[in-house]
């Protein structure tokens, strides 16, 4: 979007949001990396988005300062080591005040930046989460949180101020989901919208339903957007394609209500461009979902100036 580049944490003072890209695809399994070239597709394609929303009619510039962090430098092979930068990179974003807006890289890049968002709250409240997400990703809960692309949801339990009546796994579907993740989901307690209620129940009460569980005593709020939750129809640049999924308008009715009350930290994840259309259809939605996180923290905002 040609928002100014912050290239020190000193830089960060004084801004809103921060866009920081991960690009890391050192987990990836099926069809391969190539997730890491997702927040460049991301980026050039925001080049199609102004200042001014037209649903809000306000332009977010005037509420809040954006900027973009640039990424995080991995080290292939190391996904440990780059896991920890990524981690003080989002660590600089929260300690600024400042909310973070993270390009993947496949879904293991939601680890660090929990683990820091979960350290900078430490005492002071309860994080709720929300993942839109054709799997559960709890590889490893309890005894052994995975950091691959398999595991987000099972670091995110393992923190002390996340409960796991407030993770909310919506979307879930797919044969390739295993037994064994419906069997961690349902000893874990987390909170489960499959697919299957999703049709017979309507978007919109599902994602109030989400929006109770993920706010019911909590301070905080984060969603992790994993981009085989929509149907390949509307996004076939994926590592993990899934078919009868939801559409691009569904999840952006169903960000819209979980996020009424605000947004604490967001990450766009799996976008695959080398599987991608030609105009870059799955990059766009990656544009404009983490266009709308900007927006919704925006319009945050202008309602408690107002």
């Amino acid at each position: 979007m040609g928002l100014p580049i912050a290239r020190k944490k000193v830089e960060l003072k004084g801004v809103d949001a921060v866009i920081l890209g991960i690009p890391f695809d050192g987990r990836c399994s099926f069809r391969g990396g190539n997730t890491r070239l997702g927040p460049g597709a991301i980026r050039k394609l925001s080049m199609l988005h102004d200042e001014w929303n037209w649903d809000t009619n306000i332009s977010f510039g005037d509420y809040i300062t954006v900027k973009d962090y640039g990424d995080v430098d991995v080290i292939f092979g190391d996904p440990k080591a780059t896991f920890n930068r990524a981690e003080r990179k989002v660590s600089d974003i929260y300690e600024a005040g400042a909310i973070p807006i993270v390009l993947g890289g496949d879904h293991g890049i939601t680890i660090p930046v929990i683990w820091a968002f979960s350290k900078w709250v430490g005492d002071k409240g309860k994080i709720g989460v929300i993942q839109f997400d054709t799997h559960v990703d709890l590889e490893g809960w309890p005894d052994r949180p995975s950091i691959g692309r398999g595991g987000p949801m099972a670091q995110i339990l393992v923190q002390k101020n996340i409960d796991a009546c407030n993770v909310v796994h919506f979307g879930i579907r797919s044969p390739r989901s295993a037994k064994r993740d419906f069997d961690l989901r349902k000893k874990a307690g987390t909170v489960i919208i499959p697919m299957t209620e999703i049709i017979d129940e309507g978007i919109k009460n599902c994602a109030e339903k989400a929006f109770e569980a993920a706010t019911y005593g909590t301070d905080y709020l984060y969603v992790t957007l994993d981009i085989d939750v929509f149907d390949i129809t509307y996004a076939p640049g994926t590592n993990s394609p899934a078919c009868i999924g939801l559409t691009s308008r569904e999840i952006w009715q169903a960000f819209h209500i979980v996020t009424r009350n605000g947004l604490h930290g967001f990450d766009f994840n799996e976008l695959s461009p080398l599987y991608d259309t030609s105009s870059g259809t799955s990059a766009l939605l990656g544009a404009r979902f983490c266009r709308e996180a900007i927006d919704i923290i925006a319009s945050n905002k202008a309602v408690n100036i107002q």
